[in-house]
Order: structure tokens, then sequence, then C-alpha cells
């Protein structure tokens, strides 16, 4: 992963993943029991030196997955 935000993330891909497909991805945090498993859909890829580059847009199906990542997000939580 690249990066990571309430909205979505970028991701480090060794093969591409088509614009429009949906994922899940799955984000450990040492305060969770269990990976936080966002659903997602592909939003755009990019190819670079060493693979490809896929930004991805979260489609929450209930809040508490939005809240429960930003409490991962939020830096005050590993102070």
């Amino acid at each position: 992963m690249v990066n990571l935000s309430l909205a979505g993330a970028c991701l480090q891909v060794a093969t591409p993943l088509e614009p429009g497909i949906p994922i899940r991805l799955e984000v450990n945090a040492p305060d969770l029991w269990d990976p936080l498993k966002l659903p997602a859909k592909v939003v755009w890829l990019d190819k670079v030196d060493d693979g490809y580059r896929a930004g991805v847009q979260f489609q929450y199906d209930n809040a508490k997955l939005a809240g429960w990542l930003l409490d991962i997000l939020t830096p005050e939580a590993y102070a």
C-alpha cells in the first residue's frame, strides 16, 4: 500500500487491476483483532517501473467501517 485515506488508497500491485472492478482491501492495525475488510472499487491504474499503481475508492457498506478506519488514521491512537 502506497497511501491510505478515509476516501481510498493507492496500491502497488504486480498485475494490473481493471478500473471499475470491485475489490476488498484488508487493513491490519495493532489495535484490531482481525483485519479491517473494506469494500472498494478500482478507479484508476498507472504503469510504473516495478509494476502498477492502482487507486481505489472505498464503498462503505456501513458507517462502522468508516469509523474504524478513522480510528486507525488518527495519529493520537498510536501516540
